[in-house]
């Protein structure tokens, strides 16, 4: 059968041929005028162009007034006032953790060897082996070259479990075994940054070009209404 095998994949098959391209023979083939009107007529519809426009604009660019507008302390404060929710930032936390994935379909002996895998790991790390060191060998999350470092996210932004697990611990804590969608994971909390309000003096700068903005635009609707009036 090997021999078989072989003799078929390393066949060759010899062959001459010779090749008429259609192109070289156009010039040969008379066309009468009437064979060109039949065609025409046939194929009207393909010969028909888009139709096509003419027009003339005038552009009121809104830039060339934002320049114009001098914003008012008052009205920043008033902003900010109207806009508070905007200027609120949600308690972010910083986690770490080892994925060990398992498919949602995965028999039970599979299951139960990737949690008694994942129990030794979580008991490694409570007598003191480093989170990152075991991340890096034994996680398979494209976050294992940074130890399992996911940085600082907030609240909704990982699946829930992942999510309500991180959310309850303290910090330096480890969490148990978390199951996701992803499979198993054993979490770190590494830091948190409490809920905070951005002062206005922080949000100055991006409250004066909203509101440079939102005059310039009137600016500028009014110049191009007077030029439609004129």
């Amino acid at each position: 059968e090997i021999q078989q095998w072989v003799e078929y994949v390393n066949q060759e098959i010899k062959i001459d041929y010779a090749i008429f391209k259609s192109d070289d023979y156009i010039a040969k083939v008379p066309v009468q005028e009437q064979e060109l009107r039949i065609w025409y007529d046939a194929y009207r519809k393909d010969y028909m162009t888009l139709p096509q426009y003419k027009l003339q604009y005038i552009l009121f660019p809104y830039q060339a007034d934002i320049k114009q507008v001098t914003v008012q302390d008052s009205a920043i404060a008033q902003y900010y006032q109207d806009n508070l929710a905007q200027y609120q930032k949600p308690e972010q936390r910083r986690a770490r953790h080892i994925l060990l994935r398992l498919a949602q379909d995965a028999d039970q002996n599979t299951k139960e060897a990737k949690r008694k895998q994942a129990e030794a790991l979580l008991a490694r790390l409570k007598k003191g082996e480093d989170f990152g060191k075991l991340a890096r060998e034994y996680s398979e999350d494209q976050t294992k070259d940074k130890g399992g470092d996911l940085g600082f996210f907030g609240r909704g932004k990982m699946v829930p479990s992942f999510d309500d697990a991180v959310f309850a611990l303290k910090k330096g804590e480890l969490s148990g075994v978390v199951e996701t969608p992803f499979g198993l994971h054993i979490i770190r909390l590494d830091d948190l940054a409490p809920e905070k309000r951005q002062s206005q003096d922080e949000a100055r700068s991006s409250i004066v070009q909203v509101l440079e903005k939102q005059e310039g635009k009137a600016i500028t609707f009014k110049r191009a209404s007077s030029a439609y009036a004129e």
